[in-house]
């Protein structure tokens, strides 16, 4: 199954879409992008910009945050 395919199928039975318009999803869909990351790799720094929301298809994503 090709990613853009699969991203769909998980955002269309998690729960926090349910009450998101079918055409609403596809408008977020149409600009996602995919990305692979190293074992350990970062994937965003704590304080930094961004634009973007990141989703998992597959794998572990580790939270820390060392003060």
């Amino acid at each position: 199954m090709d990613k853009l395919k699969e991203a769909t199928l998980l955002l269309r039975r998690a729960s926090w879409t349910r009450n998101v318009s079918g055409e609403a999803l596809n408008g977020m869909l149409e600009h996602a992008t995919f990305k692979s990351y190293s074992r350990k790799g970062l994937i965003f720094r704590l304080g930094a910009p961004s634009t973007t929301f990141h989703g998992v298809l597959s794998g572990q994503v580790r939270l820390s945050i060392q003060w």
